[in-house]
């Protein structure tokens, strides 16, 4: 049985034989799409892949830099079930709408276009890192720049008078004034900005480790920034070297760094990192804390700053790719599919390889084309599919796909006693199925019309 031409206006008469013949292809379909039962479009949708294709997969962050008694939660991420076969080893991500990168970043006012010209050659030139790292942390006049720079400078004018050229501070004194002067409240993982410190005396590593640095400039005392996965701490160049956990108040505990991070931290890779480094964690931490509330917009606007600081940061390099990944699901949660499925494209152009965006990929298209056909919006669910396996053609989802839709497509028409559309429809369908299925489909029609 073919169907007629679509746009025809030939009325096709409801026979049984013809009726007949409509509903076996409807099973037909069914069956080759292993979709058996039930009259929910979405459910059957659904159940047709649920040995073929994974759900969604969120992606887990690690802890900003910031020491913790717990255990860094590892960088490399864990999922909710195991990719399948096929989706492992299935083509690339989606292609459509590439073209262009993410645009370059815009500043958020005049203090940061300054600061990020600065930091351009990955140096800063015109700006010392307390200034830098006020800018990074949110500040964005220059009277607010000024306020806290004088507020730091009267911190310091006890160690100003005692200072000359000839009597020159030692790294522990440096360190005894930090804590008794400035670091004055307890250690505290959220302080991540200079003024939540100058205005509280609440520190993390990455704050107190920027506040020393910066004591140790004003008074030409050499002090490195040593970052790890998590964390940040010091070096003193000149004195072996010797490292220096900022957080520690007490001197002697101080230099023993190992001891204030957790056994697996320790087997982690340190490198040092110079102040355009030390102020792109400052970003890094704003913008994890922003992907906490779900606010992933802004979060990924900081995650990008952060890395164009420091383009050899894993963690903020996995968190961008996860801020992408989640917000693309957060999206399709809210129906919208087609700004989902831009967003892994746009992740995807960072890494490739990323495994999360193969399997949410699938997850989105297949979210898409049952949201059509839940309204009954067939041809617009079969468009969803068809865009889909373009870069994905392997995909059971893309295959069997567009077969359940047109069952569904063909059964709704036919409860309705809808038939030239019904026929259309099958029309459309051989013209779109492949042989094998078209195939398939007559020879079930031909024996149930001789039976």
């Amino acid at each position: 049985m073919r169907g007629l031409p679509a746009g025809s206006t030939e009325r096709v008469l409801p026979t049984a034989k013809s009726l007949l013949a409509s509903l076996v292809v409807v099973r037909a379909c069914e069956s080759l799409a292993s979709a058996r039962g039930g009259d929910q479009h979405v459910a059957i949708l659904q159940r047709m892949f649920a040995g073929d294709w994974p759900r969604a997969f969120p992606a887990r962050l690690p802890v900003a830099y910031s020491v913790d008694d717990s255990p860094l939660m590892p960088l490399i991420l864990r999922w909710f079930a195991i990719l399948s076969l096929a989706l492992a080893a299935g083509a690339g991500l989606p292609q459509e709408g590439r073209g262009q990168a993410d645009p370059p970043l815009v500043a958020v006012g005049s203090a940061e276009s300054r600061l990020l010209a600065d930091a351009a050659d990955g140096s800063l030139d015109r700006q010392s890192l307390f200034r830098a790292s006020l800018v990074a942390g949110g500040v964005a006049d220059d009277a607010e720049l000024n306020f806290w720079q004088q507020r730091f400078d009267a911190l310091c004018e006890s160690l100003d008078a005692k200072h000359t050229d000839e009597s020159r501070f030692t790294p522990q004194e440096l360190f005894a004034f930090l804590h008794s002067q400035i670091l004055t409240g307890h250690y505290q993982a959220s302080v991540t900005t200079l003024p939540e410190t100058l205005r509280s005396g609440n520190y993390n590593c990455l704050t107190a480790t920027i506040l020393f640095i910066s004591i140790g400039e004003r008074y030409g005392v050499p002090i490195e920034a040593v970052s790890t996965s998590g964390h940040i701490y010091c070096r003193l160049p000149d004195n072996g070297p010797l490292d220096i956990e900022t957080t520690q108040p007490d001197w002697d505990k101080a230099r023993n760094v190992q001891s204030a991070v957790s056994e697996e931290n320790r087997r982690l890779p340190s490198r040092c990192i110079n102040h355009v480094q030390v102020v792109a964690k400052i970003y890094y931490n704003r913008g994890l804390e922003l992907l906490g509330r779900k606010q992933f917009e802004p979060a990924v606007s900081l995650l990008q700053r952060s890395l164009r600081l420091d383009p050899q940061d894993a963690d903020a390099r996995e968190n961008l790719l996860a801020a992408y990944n989640n917000w693309a699901l957060f999206l399709a949660e809210g129906e919208r599919f087609a700004e989902a499925a831009d967003l892994l494209r746009r992740g995807q152009e960072l890494d490739a390889s990323y495994p999360p965006y193969r399997a949410n990929y699938l997850h989105v298209y297949q979210r898409w084309a049952a949201w059509h056909c839940a309204r009954h919006e067939y041809a617009s669910a079969i468009d969803v599919l068809e865009r889909g396996s373009r870069n994905h053609p392997d995909a059971p989802l893309f295959i069997t796909g567009p077969r359940t839709v047109y069952a569904q497509w063909l059964e709704w028409h036919l409860k309705r006693g809808e038939y030239q559309r019904a026929a259309e429809v099958l029309a459309a369908a051989n013209r779109r199925l492949d042989q094998d299925a078209i195939a398939r489909l007559q020879a079930h029609v031909q024996l149930t019309i001789e039976d």
